[in-house]
């Protein structure tokens, strides 16, 4: 039987774990009611590698594949004055995590554990430094763990997302970064 094929050993993955993440910015200005998508936007003139290590909208590369055991989510408010309208857009949202056509979780984003930080201006007294705060859940790098079977697999070039729909209305003084996390383990052929 022939193990390899085009340089390639067959059905074999490595396996190694990395998260895949992805950034939106919320522009400054008049906050609505708003749907977004999530790993929806690669790696392009908009996003760069710290913003997102997606290299295809909303699927993965073939031969790649994804073994998924949970989600979390972080904040980041550049004005001091935002902390509470960042606090309330974040509570008063839902996440829904699908693959193809099945909804793998809908949930109120208090419901997965991660971290909020806000960036003050200036040095000790105006906040320079990053200050970390939590309001949905405590700081935790566990986030949202699948039950049941534990994981979620995805496939190469199957269509896949986190729409977050928040449903504040409010006004930012600075952007808002906000980034999901799928962990898990991304397996590539081996060579």
């Amino acid at each position: 039987m022939d193990m390899v094929q085009g340089g390639r050993v067959k059905d074999l993955k490595d396996f190694r774990w990395e998260p895949l993440f992805d950034t939106l910015t919320i522009t400054a200005g008049a906050l609505v009611a708003v749907t977004n998508m999530y790993f929806s936007v690669p790696i392009s003139g908009s996003k760069t590698k710290i913003d997102t290590n997606m290299t295809n909208a909303g699927v993965l590369p073939n031969p790649q594949v994804f073994r998924c055991f949970g989600i979390r989510a972080e904040a980041q408010c550049l004005h001091a004055t935002d902390w509470s309208v960042m606090a309330s857009y974040l509570k008063k949202s839902w996440i829904r995590f699908f693959v193809g056509t099945k909804d793998y979780l809908t949930v109120p984003l208090s419901q997965i554990a991660g971290k909020m930080y806000v960036i003050l201006n200036g040095s000790k007294n105006d906040g320079t430094a990053p200050r970390a705060f939590s309001s949905f859940g405590a700081p935790s790098v566990s986030g949202y763990k699948f039950p049941k079977n534990g994981f979620v697999d995805i496939l190469a070039l199957e269509n896949f997302g986190v729409e977050w729909t928040s449903t504040v209305t409010d006004t930012l003084a600075a952007n808002l970064k906000v980034r999901v996390y799928l962990d898990g383990f991304r397996g590539v052929d081996v060579r």
